[in-house]
């Protein structure tokens, strides 16, 4: 950064009553243009020679159910602070501690990769300016200042919260959502189900984890489903639904069957289940209970797929919990491709 930029920047923020806060936004942004260190990818669990407890758990080793258990640490307490007793409950056996953890490591990792993008932004935007009239320069610019103070300490806030955490390996922190989704942790049913557990970036680094999730994830959707989830009703919803090549499929989508009996029914269950308290919902997730997909379902349905329709609709209202919608869930539903939104964590406890 230019020392006459860095003056400037400096002195908005003593106006600002932000001069701590500016300071540890400028001294990080020199190690922003680089990623954050990653360990290397794990061996398979059969060729380490010391797996972890959560990387050992298999379809055929559920993860041992949590006794006794110490409740998890306060949220937003500081990674580096937790991150040893967490990762010991969660080699203990402990899945609210192995749900916990890898909510924060892929809350960091989100975190930093903000802060990465904001800054490429911020550099871009200026080199604009750069070119702007003189008489529109000096503005531009200050307000690319005072951008850099307010959505920098923001972006700043959440990263600090990860400094002096130790960087965990991509699979190891999938092994961490698996681990807690097998015993049932609802935000890890969720995020693992959905395929969020994954990232863009990292999916040739974990391919014998994809394979495993592939396999997985309809059953532990299905059980999110079934402890009343509307987030995992409306994922498992448009998963089954066959695919018209209108949107990107899911990686859901992509591990279960196409089903337009089974879509409309979901879809059915969602509208009776929900009647008359959709306005206690977010607005998107009323634009997503609307009538199209049930209008679009049952356009591809015969008089078999109706009938065994009705069939499921009738044995998940007798056998399913009537689901709701969390008290400290915003907006967000579940999040994009390779995000675990901040309140997840939340869920993570008994």
């Amino acid at each position: 950064m230019h020392r006459r930029r860095l003056a400037s920047i400096l002195v908005t923020a003593v106006v600002l009553g932000l001069v701590a806060t500016s300071s540890a936004w400028l001294g990080r942004r020199s190690a922003l243009n680089q990623p954050a260190a990653r360990p290397s990818p794990e061996l398979p669990a059969a060729a380490n020679d010391a797996p972890t407890p959560a990387s050992r758990i298999g379809p055929d080793q559920p993860a041992r159910a949590a006794v006794a258990r110490a409740p998890l640490p306060p949220q937003d307490t500081p990674l580096r602070l937790i991150q040893a007793e967490l990762t010991a409950r969660a080699h203990d056996g402990d899945a609210g501690a192995a749900c916990r953890l890898a909510a924060e490591l892929q809350r960091c990792e989100q975190a930093e990769r903000a802060l990465r993008v904001y800054d490429r932004s911020l550099q871009r935007k200026r080199e604009i300016v750069d070119l702007l009239h003189p008489s529109q320069r000096e503005k531009s610019r200050r307000e690319l200042d005072q951008d850099e103070v307010t959505t920098g300490q923001r972006l700043l806030r959440e990263a600090e919260r990860c400094d002096g955490s130790s960087p965990v390996g991509d699979a190891e922190r999938i092994a961490y959502w698996r681990q807690a989704a097998l015993a049932g942790r609802p935000g890890a049913l969720l995020v693992y189900g959905t395929g969020n557990a994954f990232q863009w970036h990292d999916f040739m680094d974990v391919l014998p984890q994809l394979q495993t999730y592939r396999q997985e994830a309809e059953r532990l959707m299905l059980r999110a489903a079934e402890a009343g989830d509307l987030r995992a009703l409306l994922a498992l919803g448009n998963a089954y639904t066959p695919d018209d090549e209108s949107r990107s499929r899911s990686m859901l989508a992509q591990s279960v069957k196409p089903d337009a009996a089974r879509a409309f029914a979901l879809h059915q269950y969602i509208e009776a289940a929900m009647a008359g308290a959709r306005q206690n919902l977010p607005q998107h997730m009323r634009e997503k209970m609307s009538e199209k997909p049930l209008k679009r379902l049952d356009a591809m349905l015969d008089a078999h797929g109706r009938e065994r329709a009705n069939q499921l609709l009738s044995q998940w209202q007798r056998e399913w919990k009537r689901p709701t919608w969390p008290e400290h869930a915003p907006g967000a539903a579940i999040g994009s491709q390779g995000q675990a939104p901040y309140f997840i964590g939340l869920e993570c406890g008994e």
